[in-house]
């Protein structure tokens, strides 16, 4: 009967820590070797930064580690550097959602069930994978999440200490790690100074002076990347054009509809970017074409691209989202939440339908992460029959949630087992002259790998061999400024 007890009222936390710990465990020590933007330009991107690998990235992912916010990427490179292995960097992503419930404790203390948010996190698949993923989408909706949870604290009771520094953490953060937040980080300020006004109109306590402050650091946090990026590019969002305002900016890739046609599966092509939405939120693929393979990736790519039916669309479950729809219009109806709330988590998933990747679920994870937090706050505590029944449902999703991922199954091997054939075979070459800079093309994302079993090894430029020589007699023409400027020293020239 006393282990029963114990069970009773331990078992669940303990079943979420080991979840976690062997998650967390997975994320520092398997090699992410099937995630196709890890390899192509964060993991690249990472070493470049902490000095730990000999690639020289072709001129494309140059440009983007070059204008890209970099502030994810370092942090990957800490962690290689931290634990020595370059698996390590797929950590980033459980770091920054820990760090963040962190500072969400620390702000709502007992007023937030973490056990259970933690519980209805595990039966969204594309939060799953994404903890252990090389992606950095985690890490971004996680700071973004901190953002309206800031602002929910504020909203609740009024600004302090603890909710202006994670507001001020989370707007910095996510400004500096994806172009993806600059919408959410510009629609939170604009409420953070909307509280900050309501307040000195109508609060007697409010003080001007760190509101003004507050206000300045979440504003220069939001424009010191773009203003940057005007300054050395005379371009925000380089190397893509910014929407809207491109005319007044230097020639970009198109960031327009056109651009992700390929990324939509064909027979979706006439739909709304907020029909897409709600199409990929709720999975309607699966039943419009259920001849079609659907399988959860951390990214929802098909093989086949826009010929795929269900190409780049779902992966947050659709039981899992029509759970949470249904319980939070139940929390409403019973006003728990508070209209302003809904209305700005309305708001952040309205921003998000009306991107020209909208259906591509992984970008806006700030909404489901955002969800959460108020069912956390405001309906897991209760004791009500319904809300043990939401509890109870959640808890069911995840358990089929998580072996359908294969979440806690994993094989630590070393990166080089994971290597192409024919990079093994240039290995072989380089050895006899490793000092060389060896020029390669069409090594696509798998590009690291010719950088030697360590990614460290071998000098390789991903660029076009036919260019070599021209390289090597320091002619530059025909490339572009900042291509020569990054090559020049690699030829010895001036």
């Amino acid at each position: 009967m006393k282990w029963f007890l114990v069970v009773k009222r331990y078992g669940h936390s303990f079943l979420i820590f080991v979840i976690f710990s062997v998650m967390l465990f997975k994320a520092l020590f398997r090699f992410s070797h099937h995630d196709y933007d890890y390899l192509w330009y964060h993991l690249p991107g990472a070493l470049l930064h902490v000095g730990k690998t000999t690639l020289i990235p072709s001129n494309y992912i140059s440009e983007i580690l070059a204008g890209f916010p970099p502030l994810a990427n370092y942090v990957q490179g800490v962690l290689v550097t931290i634990f020595q292995r370059p698996s390590a960097s797929s950590a980033l992503n459980a770091v920054g959602f820990l760090t963040c419930l962190a500072l969400i404790r620390w702000m709502f203390q007992r007023k937030i069930n973490l056990l259970w948010y933690l519980t209805a996190f595990l039966a969204f698949p594309l939060f799953v994978m994404q903890f252990y993923a090389g992606y950095i989408d985690l890490w971004v909706g996680s700071w973004l999440a901190l953002c309206f949870a800031a602002l929910t604290h504020m909203i609740l009771f009024k600004p302090c200490q603890k909710s202006l520094l994670s507001l001020s953490l989370g707007i910095w953060i996510a400004a500096l790690s994806k172009y993806q937040a600059w919408p959410f980080v510009g629609f939170f300020i604009v409420v953070a100074i909307a509280i900050f006004t309501y307040r000195l109109i109508f609060a007697s306590d409010a003080n001007w002076k760190s509101y003004l402050i507050v206000a300045a650091i979440l504003i220069t946090g939001a424009t010191i990347w773009p203003l940057r990026n005007i300054y050395k590019f005379n371009n925000p969002t380089f190397p893509v054009a910014p929407p809207l305002v491109s005319k007044y900016f230097s020639e970009g890739q198109d960031t327009g509809r056109s651009r992700f046609k390929v990324q939509i599966p064909k027979q979706l092509w006439d739909q709304s970017a907020p029909a897409l939405y709600l199409l990929s939120n709720l999975e309607a693929t699966r039943f419009t074409h259920p001849d079609g393979v659907f399988e959860w990736k951390v990214d929802m790519g098909d093989f086949r691209g826009y010929k795929g039916a269900h190409h780049r669309m779902g992966g947050l479950f659709f039981l899992t989202v029509l759970l949470s729809v249904i319980y939070l219009i139940w929390l409403t109806y019973r006003r728990d939440i508070p209209p302003a709330l809904i209305a700005m988590l309305l708001a952040t998933s309205g921003i998000a339908s009306i991107m020209p990747q909208s259906h591509e679920l992984r970008y806006w994870l700030v909404v489901p992460l955002s969800a959460i937090l108020l069912m956390a706050i405001f309906g897991f505590s209760q004791k009500r029959r319904l809300d043990q029944i939401a509890k109870v449902c959640f808890f069911l999703l995840a358990c089929y949630v998580l072996p359908q991922l294969h979440a806690l199954d994993f094989k630590v091997k070393s990166p080089e087992v994971h290597a192409p054939d024919a990079a093994r075979e240039f290995w072989k070459l380089a050895a006899k002259d490793p000092d060389k800079v060896y020029c390669k093309s069409g090594l696509g994302h798998l590009a690291i790998y010719w950088a030697g079993p360590d990614f460290n090894t071998y000098k390789v430029l991903d660029d076009s061999c036919e260019r070599e020589g021209q390289m090597r007699r320091c002619d530059f023409s025909g490339f572009s400024d900042f291509r020569a400027q990054q090559l020049k020293p690699l030829f010895n020239c001036r």
